[in-house]
């Protein structure tokens, strides 16, 4: 409601890629007062200007193809994950993101298993969530109950970090796991 008020053509963008909500907030659920000015006032000049959506998007750092991501399953705890997508290559994204709201819920389910299974080694892995991508591009299609699954590959590419293959395909790396 907060970025719908900035402007009566602010509800366009979102409507277009509801991403953009997540990253204006940078996944907080609740932001300051100064936030919200700021947030708002970012949002007002752009819809003023009358920027592109590529624009817009670019301005809270995220690529075009997110903005394909359902709305519905878009929390303030897969602000990392969404994060991460972010510094993925555009192209690679675009062919990777699942098209149905349930196949996204559970792919992101999956990716966000794989960030917490990851930041509980942070030591071992200077706080970087190793084989992210390999996650990304390899998880799409999983069913919300076998997004489980991901942190028992999380111990597996952990300890074998020098053997594992990212050309792997998950099945692969099942069968080696």
């Amino acid at each position: 409601m907060l970025m719908v008020r900035a402007h009566r053509y602010a509800i366009d963008y979102i409507e277009q890629a509801p991403v953009i909500v997540l990253a204006a907030a940078r996944g907080n659920a609740h932001v300051s007062w100064s936030e919200r000015a700021f947030i708002q006032e970012q949002l007002s000049k752009m819809c003023q200007n009358k920027a592109q959506l590529r624009d817009v998007m670019l301005s809270y750092g995220l690529p075009l193809p997110l903005r394909l991501l359902d709305g519905r399953v878009l929390t303030s705890s897969r602000a990392t994950v969404i994060r991460r997508l972010a510094l993925m290559n555009p192209s690679t994204l675009a062919q990777t993101i699942p098209a149905t709201r349930q196949k996204q819920n559970a792919w992101l389910q999956a990716l966000q298993n794989w960030c917490e299974g990851m930041a509980s080694r942070s030591e071992a892995n200077n706080y970087r969530c190793l084989s992210f991508e390999w996650a990304a591009t390899n998880y799409p299609g999983v069913t919300y109950t076998e997004a489980d699954g991901a942190r028992h590959m999380v111990d597996f590419v952990s300890a074998h970090s020098d053997t594992f293959k990212p050309l792997w395909t998950r099945e692969r790396a099942r069968a080696e796991e």
